[in-house]
């Protein structure tokens, strides 16, 4: 199926699937940021205001940094094996700067960890999630969640995972 033709009530095809304003992009779920190049032919679309669709660029870019630099432990562009998030710890060494500052004294073993800017992360974990719940059901869940959490695996008990 293309994601591009939905079989959906083209009257929700109105809203920004963020905010409820009228769409003027088309906005790309999972976010670009988080991909690389070639993206997928059938990467999902879905309706989104101007506001919203460059809104979280920031903090999508921040997230997708900030797990790269997690996954091989370094903030070292050169290190790294996405392309994308070397280029932009080249272009912006603050946010390379910024994720050390973050990041947690070293343990007994020497290992240290990125400590999360969680307000950045839980924008993008509900941004993904509205963008999934509009492509899949066809409508925008604009109301705030009851209850949104997320952790790193390494800090998740048995009863969580």
């Amino acid at each position: 199926m293309d994601p591009r033709t939905l079989f959906v009530d083209t009257r929700q095809a109105t809203y920004c699937v963020y905010c409820g304003d009228a769409p003027a992009t088309d906005e790309h779920v999972p976010f670009k940021a988080l991909l690389d190049q070639p993206f997928p032919p059938n990467l999902p679309v879905v309706g989104a205001c101007e506001s919203c669709n460059n809104g979280y660029s920031l903090d999508e870019e921040y997230v997708a940094v900030v797990l790269e630099c997690a996954a091989k432990g370094s903030v070292d562009p050169e290190v790294l094996e996405r392309p994308k998030v070397s280029r932009k710890l080249q272009d912006v060494p603050s946010l390379a700067a910024r994720i050390v500052d973050g990041m947690t004294p070293p343990d007994f073993w020497g290992a240290r960890f990125v400590v999360l800017e969680h307000e950045r992360v839980e924008r993008v974990v509900l941004k993904l999630a509205r963008g999934h719940v509009a492509f899949e059901f066809g409508e925008p869940m604009l109301e705030e969640p009851l209850n949104l959490w997320f952790k790193p695996i390494a800090e998740l008990g048995a009863d969580d995972r």
